[in-house]
């Protein structure tokens, strides 16, 4: 992702600030968010942002068809990641490259078309065909994504806050009814009452993940500055553009009720070059005479460097609560208690089957029942403890040693599984 930042910023940027605006991107999303150790993260979703709109300058200037396959790639990367996002995120982008491409004189308008418009449909058509043949293999209809048939079945709160919500549906399991009754109930009432409050908390959510107050800072700075008598007009083109793809994609984010970091994933590449360029501006910027821009550019790097010290020694010192950049934003825990049991019944012989007690009190942003996507042939299956129904289950997996995880015990506890209460106090704890 960053590799591909600092690639997108060298198509609009000079090569020094591209290298500058991808290497604050590592320290402030490559180290300590979210994205850094988990798929949850959004750096599949910002890849693509990056390849669209790094593509599109030098498909302009040099017609490589190279170039051209890397935009179609990265909007098969939103398609699949990011849909909604990523379709407002390419809006301005696409109608820029048509209106480049019917701007060409009649001479060159046949080339264009040939080696910029043909390789990029063939791509779209070939991502299209795959993800409806994958729709079909999953869902038994192209036509039916597997994300929405999991809303139809088990979400009644609708995704934009003027809908109305669904019949709630029966749930096996009382830690997802408290789930989506809880917080997603929650998150809903309060975009539809208080729409405004709803977009301040997103905003405020986006601008301290991607930047935070020490890259918040430059912008501030521009007002500081930028002279007086300087408005829009003086803007440059391509900062104009960067701002109306932020802003088409900022409308669209915050249309609907939920909202996390990795939702604005596609804009990356947009705000880190609206970060090099206002560092660019503040660079020439000199207060009673002294060069005091160089001096403020240096220090953002510099900073962020030592942040990142502190951060990665600070276990080593132990040091609970060291500087750490608050990029995480990140509700829930590690579930490393989850990851060591995993680790010891991957090490047991034969297959191993996994039964989750919570208890009520257990939260239902950390939940410990997911698998791989071959569950069969996993070498440990998670399921929750449906009391007596667990037979149905641990007869389908005769073959495997059933245990029982009580997640919310401290440490958790994990002990061979019994069918009676009596058979279960017997049991020695692993």
């Amino acid at each position: 992702m960053c590799a591909a930042l600092c690639w997108m910023l060298q198509g609009w940027l000079p090569p020094f600030w591209a290298l500058l605006g991808a290497f604050l991107a590592v320290i402030r999303l490559g180290t300590f968010s979210y994205w850094a150790n988990s798929y949850w993260g959004g750096t599949v979703a910002a890849l693509g942002g990056a390849l669209v709109l790094g593509s599109l300058p030098r498909i302009k200037r040099y017609q490589h068809v190279r170039d051209v396959l890397l935009m179609g790639v990265g909007l098969a990367l939103l398609a699949n990641s990011r849909p909604y996002e990523g379709l407002f995120f390419s809006i301005p982008i696409i109608f820029a490259l048509l209106a480049w491409i019917i701007r060409q004189r009649e001479h060159r308008l046949l080339k264009t078309l040939r080696k910029v418009a043909l390789p990029l449909v063939i791509t779209l058509c070939a991502t299209a065909a795959a993800m409806l043949y994958y729709f079909w293999r999953v869902t038994g209809s192209p036509f039916h994504t597997p994300y929405l048939i999991n809303l139809a079945t088990y979400n009644p709160v609708p995704f934009f806050p003027w809908e109305s919500i669904k019949p709630w549906p029966g749930y096996h399991h009382s830690v997802m009814q408290r789930f989506y009754s809880g917080w997603s109930l929650k998150v809903y009432l309060t975009a539809r009452n208080y729409p405004f409050l709803s977009a301040i908390v997103k905003m405020e959510m986006f601008s301290f993940f991607f930047l935070g107050p020490l890259f918040m800072l430059p912008f501030v700075m521009l007002g500081f500055v930028l002279p007086r008598e300087f408005s829009f007009k003086d803007v440059a083109r391509k900062t104009r553009f960067f701002l109306l793809i932020a802003c088409v994609t900022m409308f669209a984010i915050l249309l609907p009720v939920f909202a996390n970091p990795h939702y604005a994933a596609p804009l990356v590449c947009v705000i880190y070059a609206l970060l090099v360029t206002a560092l660019q501006r503040i660079r020439h910027w000199r207060c009673r005479g002294k060069p005091t821009g160089p001096a403020i550019v240096r220090s953002v790097p510099t900073v962020a460097i030592v942040l990142l010290l502190f951060s990665a020694a600070a276990p080593a010192l132990h040091i609970q609560n060291g500087p750490k950049p608050e990029t995480r934003c990140f509700y829930c825990s590690e579930l490393l208690s989850r990851a060591q049991i995993q680790a010891q019944l991957e090490h047991l012989p034969g297959g191993q089957l996994v039964l989750v007690h919570y208890s009520p009190k257990h939260s239902p942003m950390e939940g410990w029942v997911y698998n791989r996507a071959d569950i069969d042939r996993s070498k440990v299956v998670w399921a929750n403890d449906m009391g007596p129904q667990n037979q149905e289950l641990i007869e389908y997996f005769k073959d495997r040693k059933v245990w029982l995880v009580e997640p919310d015990t401290s440490p958790a506890k994990i002990s061979p599984y019994a069918n009676t209460p009596q058979e279960r106090t017997a049991d020695a704890t692993y």
